[in-house]
């Protein structure tokens, strides 16, 4: 195994190891334990997995596809009352916000190592502001 594939796994332990994955553990295991939201998250699933195949083969007319649309989204924002989905969903985002960090900041770091960091089309325009950690 190379040097860089030990620290790769390296890095992976240590996002795991933080606050802000242990924050999504301990969401999911709370949804997972609360077994109502779990059985209503399942069937808004299946019912937007319908949806999507009524789509596909066009057996809805346009007035049917929009009333299901609505539908779904407010079954949706219904899930969000749950504690432990709106829990659940907060966390990953939070967790989702955190690794997305860590690889802009391996991005630039590697594109300004070869002369395509910030301000010069790296993706982060004239300033590094948004890869510095806010901490």
């Amino acid at each position: 195994m190379s040097i860089y594939h030990e620290k790769a796994r390296e890095l992976a332990q240590m996002i795991l190891a933080s606050d802000v994955a242990k924050n999504m553990a301990d969401a999911s295991a709370a949804y997972e334990a609360d077994g109502e939201a779990v059985a209503q998250f399942e069937a808004y699933k299946v019912r937007v997995t319908e949806f999507q195949a009524q789509l596909r083969d066009g057996s809805k007319t346009e007035e049917e596809y929009q009333k299901e649309s609505t539908e779904l989204n407010d079954i949706a924002a219904a899930l969000k009352e749950y504690p432990s989905i709106a829990g659940m969903i907060s966390a990953e985002d939070e967790f989702n916000q955190f690794v997305t960090q860590i690889m802009d900041v391996m991005r630039v770091s590697i594109m300004g190592s070869i002369g395509q960091g910030c301000g010069s089309g790296g993706g982060c325009g004239d300033s590094c502001s948004g890869c510095k950690s806010p901490n």
